[in-house]
């Protein structure tokens, strides 16, 4: 039943109707370093998946961990459920952080993000579960099933207030980006300029980054540079020339 989904943004993607990003891969709440007393945020960690890739899927990760309250791998699934106050929430500081950088196409395309996400999420702990539990590391014989389970449930919720969270995803464009931005029912295929050429500088930049920040001892200035940094990577359309 999803299988034509599957491929939406890759296809896409392929058309040069979505650009190639630096992406971080893994955007879950526990790779963000908080402060203990200030509770505020310090800086992103993890930096080993970083590499070309979606803006969307990096925004959509982020939703499939963080917009419910429910363990991912809660047993109960009338307590699975797309919360579509944290998805504002988080929707919100996405947009003020991307300051106005994403393209019509991207903003979109941001539903399709969380919801595939999701799905290839669940579809990986189903394969390990069915493989004998090899790569997600389990503390009882049915974990990953129950893992699969939360994140179908999950997908089917985003189904279901899929045209909610369009509604919710334009009135943040319209308040935080410069102009309101038009979406369209059906969604239409953007034309943007095919980006290519540039993945294997993208590759250098991000190891060289991840390996100072390693050294970095003075987790204030980490914070300073990662700023700079994440501003950086959605700006990316060409190698830099002499490189």
């Amino acid at each position: 039943a999803r299988r034509t989904d599957c491929p939406v943004l890759v296809e896409l993607l392929e058309k040069g109707e979505l650009p190639l990003r630096v992406t971080h891969n893994d955007t879950k709440l526990n790779n963000i370093l908080i402060d203990r007393e200030s509770h505020e945020g310090i800086c992103v960690i993890d930096l080993d998946t970083t590499m070309p890739g979606l803006s969307i899927n990096d925004f959509g990760d982020s939703i499939r961990f963080g917009a419910n309250h429910s363990a991912e791998d809660e047993k109960d699934l009338s307590k699975v459920n797309l919360d579509l106050g944290l998805y504002e929430v988080f929707t919100r500081g996405f947009l003020q952080g991307a300051d106005g950088i994403l393209t019509e196409a991207e903003l979109e395309y941001l539903p399709w993000g969380a919801r595939l996400m999701t799905l290839e999420c669940g579809i990986r702990f189903l394969t390990d579960y069915l493989d004998g539990d090899n790569y997600f590391h389990v503390c009882y014989p049915e974990q990953n099933l129950d893992r699969s389970r939360t994140q179908f449930k999950l997908v089917w919720d985003h189904k279901e207030k899929h045209d909610r969270v369009v509604v919710l995803l334009r009135a943040q464009a319209v308040v935080i980006l410069p102009a309101p931005l038009n979406f369209p029912t059906p969604f239409p295929m953007f034309s943007y300029q095919k980006i290519g050429g540039h993945r294997e500088w993208c590759c250098f930049f991000c190891e060289c980054f991840s390996r100072f920040c390693v050294r970095m001892g003075n987790t204030k200035k980490f914070s300073v540079l990662y700023k700079s940094f994440t501003a950086f990577l959605y700006r990316i359309r060409a190698p830099p020339s002499g490189i």
